[in-house]
């Protein structure tokens, strides 16, 4: 589920720089790559509203 959301990030234009999964069960980590103020905050925005429901 991880990879696919990673993916389907890097698709949309948002640049992730790694993802792994943490200690506790259903935990992942995902890190987009540092950006300018704007499209960060875009880019956040976008990975909030699309993966809601999905990790």
């Amino acid at each position: 589920m991880r990879r696919e959301t990673v993916l389907t990030l890097e698709k949309m234009g948002i640049g992730i720089e790694y993802s792994h999964h943490e200690v506790a069960e259903s935990q992942h980590e995902i890190d987009m790559r540092y950006t300018d103020a704007l499209t960060m905050a875009d880019s956040v925005m976008t990975y909030a509203s699309s993966s809601s429901g999905w990790l």
